[in-house]
């Protein structure tokens, strides 16, 4: 019996001290390292934030555009971040450097996202651990108070004088009053740092189905309570976890019990989340200075930093503020750094190899074309209409890819089949497809290894010409709701906050080598890559290495080789792939 369970202990928990050859922490089993994935996926979202979504868009109408968002944004999402993740073996600078040098920013905006969100998504643990606490206590002290409990007793909420926004613009901001810390929500807040320094200390399901019975389960709550749309003003994420669920569990036989349940159950999905936020920042620390600090003090470091900055949240108008900062970091700063992984990983992956087959002029206006049409097609939708700024966007793009197939040059290297069969199709071949393909072409020979699915040939198209314009149609939609809020402080902070994030991601793309100093030394030139047209990526660094051993003068592909022996080998390249 003893051997069984320690066989089943192995098979879900990372092995102590296991690494592999590069020196990185290595889980053991798929088990383990879906167990981790799924901790670190749920959390407290999928119980109080999307059954609120789906209350406030009347239950079932709303699984359409969900189910749509998970195939068209999600999976191909995932598909991209765990593949480049395992592939490029790195933290999101280094990664991200991999695929290339000027996606760094991007690497950069995902961390400082990590960072934001993690700082305040512990102190609504703190909120938790109040109410736990009081789980104790009987009759439960929120009965017949639910929200004055809340906000009163949780929160030690002092509610804010408004401000007003007229014809002129601005004619007075929000004001608030308490400004001082709470002292519980301090001393919970340090308690919550200290489990998540454990478990960061201790080293490294579905998420679409847990969402969907949660959902359910607000139904029984909110029916029971004879809640719906009609009679009820739209729900919040917090007053679905802090006033719906706490007036239900009143009303149920054992209301303690399924208390004190309810929370430890909240608290132990909030910690799982909350963890390997932190630990994407301390991955990009270990990855540039790992050989000089022990991870101990670097996780240490970071929470004690963390702690710190979260006190602001742990004030009298700290909900107020973790508002105004969640509401942009989410719905501006995430999706923006999605849209750029989509756009960019499409646009400059191997973008050499483009250059020699199309010729410049051809690529600067095919993806000009690409990225004008989306900016000012949503710019003129929300001005004009949303039909003229899809025609506009639209237009853009097919008058950019017209002068590019113009201008570009007939590509030398083959195509895929279908595309092989004339000038013009080969053209378009590289101009629209190339990028995202060789991606997927040079992911799949590592993440479909073994037992592993791979990549489908329609995942890059999808993301980029779907994805991608969806994703920017849904973060322009961020401006028109500050501007009905640009009178309160707390907000302007967090739509500030949030566009860090954007110009990391932008000054990246212009100006790499000023996030040098975020990627190993020994990484610097990961990104960097001769022309290769069709050649897989491993191909080519078998054949740098031979020629580094023998010294010899024959060269891969591409480099620098004779036309006729540049064809003929990547002809059996391809055919061999």
């Amino acid at each position: 019996m003893a051997d069984i369970l320690a066989k089943v202990r192995r098979a879900f928990t990372p092995g102590e001290g296991k690494r592999s050859e590069d020196g990185r922490d290595q889980w053991p089993s798929r088990a383990g390292f879906l167990l981790a994935s799924m901790g670190g996926a749920i959390g407290q979202g999928n119980i109080i934030r999307y059954p609120s979504q789906v209350f406030n868009n009347i239950g079932l109408q709303w699984f359409v555009p969900y189910l749509l968002s998970i195939f068209v944004l999600a999976i191909p999402g995932l598909i991209l971040e765990v593949s480049i993740g395992q592939a490029y073996r790195g933290g999101s600078v280094a990664a991200y450097n991999k695929v290339n040098r000027r996606m760094r920013g991007v690497g950069l905006a995902s961390i400082m996202i990590s960072a934001v969100v993690v700082v305040y998504f512990a102190v609504i643990l703190v909120w938790i651990m109040i109410y736990f606490r009081h789980s104790f206590t009987s009759p439960l002290p929120w009965t017949g108070r639910t929200e004055g409990f809340y906000y009163n007793q949780v929160l030690r909420q002092v509610d804010p004088v408004g401000g007003a926004i007229g014809p002129n613009g601005v004619e007075s901001f929000v004001s608030y009053r308490g400004m001082g810390l709470v002292g519980e929500s301090v001393g919970w807040s340090a308690f919550i740092w200290f489990c998540v320094f454990l478990c960061m200390f201790n080293g490294v399901g579905n998420n679409c189905a847990f969402e969907t019975i949660a959902a359910f389960a607000v139904f029984g709550v909110v029916g029971y309570l004879d809640i719906n749309p009609s009679n009820t003003p739209r729900l919040g994420a917090f007053e679905i976890g802090f006033l719906t669920y706490p007036a239900a569990i009143v009303a149920m036989p054992g209301a303690n019990f399924w208390a004190i349940l309810f929370f430890l159950t909240l608290l132990l999905l909030g910690i799982s989340s909350t963890y390997p936020m932190l630990d994407v920042i301390a991955t990009g620390i270990m990855d540039r200075y790992g050989h000089k600090v022990p991870r101990p003090l670097v996780a240490a470091t970071l929470v004690v930093v963390a702690f710190l900055i979260s006190l602001m949240y742990c004030t009298q108008f700290g909900y107020y503020l973790l508002d105004g900062v969640d509401r942009w970091i989410n719905n501006l700063a995430l999706v923006f750094v999605v849209w750029s992984e989509f756009a960019l990983s499409t646009t400059v992956y191997r973008f050499k190899d483009v250059f020699t087959q199309t010729g410049k002029p051809a690529f600067a206006f095919w993806n000009g074309g690409y990225f004008l049409g989306q900016v000012i097609g949503v710019a003129v939708g929300h001005h004009v209409s949303g039909g003229a700024g899809a025609g506009l966007g639209i237009g853009i793009f097919v008058v950019g890819a017209g002068i590019s197939l113009v201008l570009c040059k007939t590509p030398t290297a083959p195509a895929p089949r279908f595309w092989n069969k004339n000038a013009f199709l080969k053209r378009f071949w590289y101009l629209a497809f190339y990028s995202g393909n060789q991606l997927r072409r040079d992911l799949n020979v590592i993440v479909a290894s073994g037992k592993n699915w791979s990549i489908p040939i329609f995942w890059s198209p999808l993301i980029r010409y779907i994805s991608a314009p969806i994703l920017f149609i849904v973060y322009s939609l961020a401006y028109p709701e500050f501007w009905t809020l640009r009178n309160d402080p707390v907000y302007v902070f967090g739509f500030i906050l949030a566009h860090f994030c954007l110009v990391f991601a932008i000054v990246g793309l212009i100006l790499p080598r000023y996030f040098d100093v975020f990627v190993p030394k020994h990484r610097l030139d990961d990104g960097k890559r001769v022309a290769a047209p069709g050649v897989i990526e491993n191909l080519l660094e078998a054949e740098a290495d031979d020629l580094a051993e023998t010294g010899s003068s024959h060269s891969p592909p591409n480099y620098k080789s004779s036309p006729a022996d540049k064809s003929r080998d990547e002809e059996l390249v391809m055919e061999k792939l």
